[in-house]
């Protein structure tokens, strides 16, 4: 997964709620997902720094919205293809 990373979290929550506001869809149906927290617990050792971050692509596919996010996640578009 590919996270927008800025250069001061301070700032962050204050930019991505900038282009949420402001910016133009360029498809019906686009939506800015938002990592706003990860939840402590082994699985996500590593990650549980992570807030207020922008979710932009999953292996390299554009997110559009959060269905289309839910719906990579859910079909396991994410685990590495077994040969």
């Amino acid at each position: 997964m590919y996270i927008c990373r800025e250069e001061c979290e301070d700032t962050l929550g204050l930019k991505l709620l900038a282009k949420a506001r402001y910016s133009l869809s360029t498809f019906e149906g686009e939506q800015i997902v938002i990592v706003s927290q990860v939840l402590a617990n082994d699985v996500n050792i590593g990650y549980e720094h992570m807030g207020n971050q922008q979710v932009i692509k999953l292996n390299g596919t554009m997110i559009k919205n959060i269905h289309h996010l839910a719906h990579l996640v859910d079909s396991k578009y994410w685990l590495p293809a077994v040969a």
